[in-house]
């Protein structure tokens, strides 16, 4: 008889042990390895990365983004909150603005002449130490006190943002007194940021808001250093 060739298996106890122990070794490397390919195929995913850090403005940028400017703000007007918010977003009306705000100013809506004392003698000027947005006729939409480092607005002035431009003009130039010039330049300013902020069409070119608004001021002198005080503060009279 020919014996047999096939394999003797260990069927013992110890042997079924080693088997059982190499079975489980074996199961917790396939585990092992099953966590891994999970993380690897974005089951459980990598953290996000970090946002891209976010550019800082410079300080001349950002101060042109806050809300309105309450530091020279002395009403709660919504009107003169919302247009003063509307100049500090505006190139030449954001120097303006802070020009005024280092002079002290505060802003406010109120009645211009109670505050200068009674009605507005144009060929008089009788508030010397004052800067009066007159237009035609003797209504006053705005007045600059420097002596109280205060404007006062005219809620019903026709043309209420470039009022408020007009008079920021003042403020921010207070240590050149005034003039027919000041007062010319001061309204080509206000309506040429007028228009930037509102839209209002601008009524005709420069020149000739210039004319019409210094024959309002027959009582002040020609000139004075506006040009050159506007200069420093980087702004261009346009006249």
């Amino acid at each position: 008889m020919v014996p047999s060739l096939a394999p003797q298996v260990d069927l013992s106890a110890a042997q079924l042990d080693r088997n059982a122990g190499i079975a489980k070794a074996i199961g917790s490397v396939l585990q092992m390895l099953s966590v891994i390919l999970a993380d690897i195929s974005g089951t459980k995913g990598y953290p996000a990365p970090a946002p891209a850090p976010q550019p800082i403005l410079p300080a001349a940028q950002s101060a042109t983004t806050s809300a309105a400017p309450q530091s020279i703000s002395a009403s709660p007007d919504a009107r003169l909150n919302s247009t003063l918010s509307a100049i500090a977003n505006d190139p030449e009306g954001a120097r303006l603005l802070a020009a005024a705000q280092a002079n002290g100013y505060t802003i406010e809506v109120g009645d211009p002449s109670a505050a200068i004392g009674g009605s507005f003698d144009k060929g008089n000027i009788s508030c010397p130490g004052c800067q009066a947005a007159l237009d035609a006729g003797q209504q006053i939409n705005g007045v600059t006190l420097p002596s109280q480092k205060k404007i006062i607005i005219n809620p019903n002035a026709p043309d209420f943002e470039k009022t408020v431009v007009h008079e920021l003009v003042h403020a921010a130039t207070p240590g050149d007194g005034n003039s027919q010039t000041e007062e010319g330049i001061a309204d080509v300013i206000g309506y040429r940021v007028a228009n930037r902020i509102t839209g209002k069409a601008v009524p005709g070119d420069a020149r000739s808001i210039f004319l019409n608004k210094i024959a309002n001021y027959p009582g002040l002198t020609g000139a004075n250093g506006i040009r050159n005080t506007l200069a420093n503060l980087g702004l261009n009279a346009g006249i």
